[in-house]
């Protein structure tokens, strides 16, 4: 089977892979679980550091059950309890579930966040097995996942945070996995458990799945290029269709200048031109032109059977394109609040690995070229670390790919014509204010001079090397895993998995600073008692208290656009910003909260708004109001007519 004008492409029958493929797919989902765990005692997450985690936000599955279960969603904040409600995807659910059940709450919560660790984990590996057919390879790719750096991107494909919007990207690339290496039933069930998981990335990327489950139709009926354009235009298409609903007011929900305003200065995550995080859209597409170069129908003309992933990387070039239309046309113009709601750009976290995966598979296939195997894995070896700004510059190396191949390598036009288009690129993009134009520019051409390095580096490594094996390609990514890996697996992060453990089998609780706070709270503080919160401090997330609003809740208004102004009238109210303000002047809503939070709780302590205020001890002290409580994590004021309630318990 062919496909559309190009190469053969891997049969789909269970029978073509042999009985031996079921075997590695079943290793390395156990060692997958065996690498969930120890990183799980390794964080210290289980018992001794349990709500130190939660309040950092380690999953986003504790908060809505915890709620749920105790029927606390009327007393919290009432954007996160509505939250709660609405909240009905597969993590919360089950560790409702397991609850109901009779587990202990922790216990629910730690079982679901190794599910978690472990499908993030064996989804990676599979993906990179159907890539390069190498189960020892793939074994390490299960220690690699469980190392990659979690700041490297926006939407940080790592596993340090076991929530559904990272977990969605292992799952859809297990799935794909599964269909390419013909365990179509187990994908497509796999599949399914992704959008129980994650609705709006699962109802967004399932056209890459779709076209792949009928690539024998499409390549028989000579649609297949037909479907590339499907896969291009529909996005756009849809997003257009519900704007101009939104715009005719056929929704319900209407949103003005203030719910943009706060997009703009909170989510990190959903519009990125003109602020400090402008790589991401540049990322975003070198990373799509690299999977268009690789996907090519010609890419492995020269070879009796085509690289495994060409059709998915064809596949996902194309829908990528589209989602990034549909990003600049819909909300970087500020013309649809639903499309912001998919976050459009958190393909990002897919195709970051759909790279390495590439970059992997070809560095250890015996068939393919010297140079190709060489580039590969020097190129997946830089990416792991993330250093050299590699994901930016991925184009290239997809470019020197194709050269390799066909021993035409032009190098100095290559090199040439790349660099002035990445350079143009980067200075042509807004920045996020006047007075820090010369340090953007300054990080700008960092970005470019470290760039130039990566393809001196790849361009030696295709000239350079006339005799690369692939065992030598298995050693340098070896060793690349285990350079990651010296933080991961660190001793002193073994000293925290034996605590863990000791504490698990003594049964001894867990006493760190953040526990002992929230006991205090939870023993003096009345849940119908309004506490006004430092902006770090996340207690919404483990107690039913009657919180204000933090830092975490406005980066979840996206999904309940009908409660933005509510919010937004908290945030101004209490620390007197102007949103809509901070939004023309480009600024973070996050930092001008903190900056504002002494005038804040001064304001708060001598009112009589809120009964209790809730700051980090690292904050300085106010000299006049009453400390009732202060250790290493939290201070907490009382007003006056509160001490004698206080004093009483």
């Amino acid at each position: 089977m062919t496909s559309p004008g190009g190469p053969p492409v891997h049969s789909e029958s269970r029978s073509d892979h042999g009985p031996h493929v079921g075997r590695a797919l079943l290793l390395l989902a156990a060692l997958s679980l065996v690498g969930a765990t120890a990183f799980t005692l390794s964080r210290g997450e289980v018992r001794t550091g349990f709500h130190r985690a939660c309040l950092l936000r380690f999953t986003d599955a504790q908060a809505y059950a915890r709620h749920r279960l105790d029927g606390t969603t009327d007393a919290t904040h009432p954007f996160f309890g509505e939250l709660a409600r609405r909240n009905r995807t597969l993590l919360p659910t089950a560790v409702e579930a397991l609850t109901r059940a009779g587990l202990p709450f922790e216990t629910s919560v730690i079982t679901v966040v190794v599910a978690v660790r472990t499908m993030f984990a064996v989804g990676f590996a599979w993906i990179v097995f159907a890539a390069s057919g190498n189960l020892l390879v793939s074994m390490v790719a299960v220690a690699l996942a469980f190392s990659l750096n979690p700041s490297a991107t926006v939407y940080g494909y790592n596993a340090t945070e076991a929530i559904s919007g990272i977990m969605t990207a292992s799952m859809f690339l297990g799935a794909i996995a599964l269909l390419l290496l013909g365990r179509r039933r187990t994908s497509l069930v796999f599949w399914l458990l992704q959008g129980a998981v994650h609705p709006i990335t699962f109802v967004c990327w399932a056209p890459v799945y779709l076209g792949l489950w009928c690539s024998r139709w499409l390549s028989r009926r000579k649609v297949g290029r037909a479907y590339c354009v499907v896969l291009l235009v529909g996005p756009v298409l849809v997003g257009l269709s519900i704007a101009a609903a939104e715009t005719w007011h056929l929704l319900s929900v209407q949103v003005d200048d203030r719910f943009w305003a706060l997009v703009r200065t909170r989510l990190m995550h959903t519009v990125f031109l003109g602020s400090e995080r402008y790589q991401l859209p540049l990322q975003y597409v070198a990373a799509t032109a690299a999977l268009f170069v690789l996907g090519r129908p010609a890419l492995r003309e020269d070879a009796g059977d085509a690289f495994p992933l060409t059709r998915f990387n064809q596949y996902a070039a194309w829908l990528a394109a589209g989602i990034f239309v549909l990003y600049l046309v819909c909300v970087e113009t500020q013309w649809s609040y639903v499309a912001a709601a998919t976050l459009p750009l958190c393909f990002e976290s897919v195709l970051i690995a759909m790279l390495l995966a590439n970059a992997i598979g070809l560095a250890v296939r015996g068939d393919e070229p010297a140079s190709v195997r060489a580039v590969s894995a020097l190129y997946g070896l830089l990416l792991m670390m993330f250093l050299f700004s590699a994901l930016t510059w991925s184009w290239l190396w997809a470019l020197f790919v194709v050269a390799a191949r066909s021993k035409k390598l032009a190098g100095g036009q290559v090199v040439a014509a790349g660099a002035g288009v990445m350079a143009i690129a980067l200075y042509v993009v807004a920045v996020p204010d006047d007075t820090g134009r010369l340090a953007h520019r300054v990080g700008l051409l960092i970005d470019v001079l470290q760039g130039l390095l990566v393809v001196s580096l790849i361009y030696f490594a295709c000239r350079g090397l006339q005799r690369f094996e692939a065992r030598a390609a298995v050693a340098v990514l070896l060793a690349g895993v285990m350079i990651l890996g010296q933080e991961t697996w660190a001793p002193w992060r073994l000293r925290v998995a034996k605590d863990e453990c000791v504490a698990l089998l003594t049964g001894r609780a867990e006493q760190s600073a953040e526990k002992q706070a929230i006991d205090w709270l939870s023993g003096h503080v009345p849940p119908e008692a309004p506490v006004l919160t430092d902006p770090g401090v996340i207690l919404h997330v483990v107690t039913p208290l009657n919180v204000s609003v933090n830092d975490d809740l406005p980066s979840l208004f996206v999904y309940m656009p009908d409660m933005a102004s509510k919010l937004i009238d908290e945030i101004e109210s209490i620390y007197g910003l102007n949103v809509v303000q901070l939004a023309r002047e480009r600024r973070r809503l996050s930092p001008a909260m903190h900056s504002a939070w002494p005038e804040a709780r001064d304001r708060a302590l001598d009112g009589e708004a809120y009964s209790y205020v809730v700051e980090r001890t690292a904050t300085a002290r106010s000299e006049t109001a009453l400390v009732l409580y202060e250790n290493e994590y939290v201070r907490i004021y009382g007003n006056p007519r509160q001490a004698a309630t206080v004093a009483a318990n």
